[in-house]
């Protein structure tokens, strides 16, 4: 059984991010994102992939969609509230480039 989640951060002045389908308990995505994925550039380098069916401690541990053949689409928005409405699942965590710290919606 899935544990979806998103991850996402400002990029341009617009939310941007990804769905992310296994493992996205704080327990384990959580913790894997603060401890591995703590700078804005790791950050933006992991949605660069697009959407991923697990996040692992680095990108070569993770698998991404694309890798399956899958086009990038990165999801959009143009703000946090909306990207939740819109792309949210039971997790959501979002990388705050002002602070480099991670918030769980």
């Amino acid at each position: 059984m899935a544990t979806r989640g998103t991850v996402f951060t400002l990029a341009n002045n617009k939310v941007v991010g990804i769905y992310n389908h296994f493992d996205s308990y704080p327990s384990e995505l959580g913790r894997i994102l603060k401890e591995h994925y703590n700078s804005y550039e790791d950050v933006l380098d992991l949605i660069s992939h697009g959407d991923s069916s697990y996040i692992g401690r680095t990108i070569e541990d993770s698998k991404f969609y694309s890798s399956d053949g899958e086009p990038i689409v990165p999801c959009r928005a143009q703000s946090v509230d909306q990207f939740i409405i819109h792309h949210g699942q039971e997790y959501n965590y979002f990388f705050d480039p002002l602070t480099n710290e991670w918030k769980t919606y």
